[in-house]
């Protein structure tokens, strides 16, 4: 890359050589004014459009240079922003399920947001090699960065510009970051049909097997527009997170307060845990007296409950490990329910 840089700018040392010579040659027409005027002009193009380049090779550099550990680092940083808005979403995307929340007004006002959107397709493979590697590598990258589906079936991947690193914001870095990933991801699964399949391996370790066609784009401000005839096909994950950063004010002005609080209040437990695994969401729905012995009069009392007395009801029907996980876990997400419920107004009732 260095070498390109220093080449970039000896062949644009020629270049402004040239010009040089052009003008003297031109001296002798006796214009003097608009041969000097011309060559000033051929210079500040060429220099503009060297320092532009040279940017663009240092960020294609530092793309390439994204290692592991920066990767992980990234991926961590996504985690734990995802984690501190992901009560706000559960509450919107309950609103949006059961129809309490007005999605088509705010969804209208999307187009004062920027984004980057990837429309990516990936050949399917053979059978026999989604049975060891499983779905394709770019469905798992995407995600890890932070871009989600707009539907369910179809590959087009959105995200807020500011939701993504800032190493990643220039379409050359992500674009690079993508390809350099995907190689690095797919070397690992070769690996693994190696290890679990070698007459598999052999069989297409020559082939070309798999691809990544992509088209990514940066939506500016202004330039984006959500509607639908009849219904929405957007899945209400993806809205959820297409509204999560809206103002609150914005949203509140959108919500049946009557109808999320009557049915918060009828969900209760069940709210607290639907972000389980299947497994830990189908153990918890069985505690049926979890109310009464931990004296739970409506919804917000989970979020008040000590960690401590948690431990002490989990203890009876989970091991210790379970019983330190549940505790931690139900505590922190009640707690920042009731931050969510805080910010949106909603007030809920004692249960009957």
């Amino acid at each position: 890359m260095k070498n390109l840089i220093v080449s970039r700018w000896f062949v644009y040392i020629i270049q402004i050589l040239l010009l040089c010579f052009l003008a003297l040659s031109s001296l002798f027409s006796k214009n003097i004014p608009l041969t000097f005027g011309i060559l000033i002009l051929e210079i500040v193009v060429l220099t503009f459009n060297n320092i532009r380049d040279s940017k663009r090779d240092e960020d294609d550099k530092k793309a390439k240079e994204i290692t592991d550990e920066k990767l992980s680092e990234m991926q961590n940083d996504l985690k734990e922003t995802s984690k501190e808005k992901i009560e706000t979403e559960t509450l919107i995307r309950l609103m949006i399920n059961e129809g309490m929340i007005n999605e088509e007004n705010l969804l209208k006002k999307l187009k004062q947001k920027n984004f980057i959107s990837i429309y990516c397709y990936q050949k399917s493979l053979p059978k026999k090699i989604s049975e060891i590697v499983g779905k394709q590598p770019i469905l798992n990258i995407l995600p890890e960065l932070g871009f989600y589906r707009l539907g369910s079936n179809h590959n087009f991947y959105l995200i807020k510009e500011n939701d993504l690193p800032k190493e990643l914001k220039s379409l050359n870095q992500l674009e690079l970051f993508l390809s350099d990933s995907l190689m690095k991801r797919w070397n690992s699964l070769i690996s693994l049909i190696k290890r679990k399949n070698k007459p598999l391996y052999e069989k297409y370790k020559d082939k070309d097997f798999w691809n990544f066609t992509y088209f990514i784009a940066k939506i500016l401000s202004g330039n984006s527009l959500i509607g639908h005839l009849h219904w929405n096909s957007f899945t209400p994950e993806a809205k959820a997170k297409l509204l999560k950063d809206f103002e609150i004010n914005e949203i509140k002005e959108e919500v049946n307060f009557h109808k999320i609080s009557n049915l918060i209040k009828e969900l209760n437990f069940k709210l607290l845990i639907r972000e389980f695994s299947s497994e830990d969401n189908k153990e918890l729905s069985k505690l049926k007296n979890i109310e009464s012995e931990l004296k739970i009069k409506e919804f917000r009392d989970y979020g008040r409950i000590q960690i401590e007395d948690y431990k002490n009801f989990f203890e009876k029907h989970f091991n210790k490990q379970k019983t330190e996980y549940y505790s931690y876990e139900i505590s922190k997400r009640a707690k920042k329910f009731n931050d969510a419920l805080d910010k949106f107004g909603i007030a809920i009732g004692e249960n009957n």
